[in-house]
């Protein structure tokens, strides 16, 4: 499967009835033939999985449901209503 081709979709909030499609190298990225989300994809999803995910946004990382965006992290924060 081409890279180009991958469709990939989420439901970001819970209040959104429609998935939304990814957008490459905005929410993820190809890195050794794996998909890395990114903190983008993770602020916008709005709580930590617990997976370990490379660009963790949360603090602390890697708790699971952890909604506090770290200070690094901070300036990717934007208003999405």
């Amino acid at each position: 499967m081409e890279k180009e081709s991958v469709r990939l979709f989420v439901s970001m909030k819970e209040e959104q009835s429609e998935p939304q499609p990814f957008v490459l190298n905005e929410d993820y990225y190809f890195e050794n033939g794996l998909i890395v989300m990114t903190a983008n994809y993770h602020i916008k999803r709005g709580h930590c999985c617990g997976t370990r995910c490379k660009w963790c946004p949360f603090d602390p990382k890697h708790e699971i449901g952890t909604t506090k965006v770290s200070v690094e992290f901070t300036g990717l924060i934007t208003d999405r209503s």
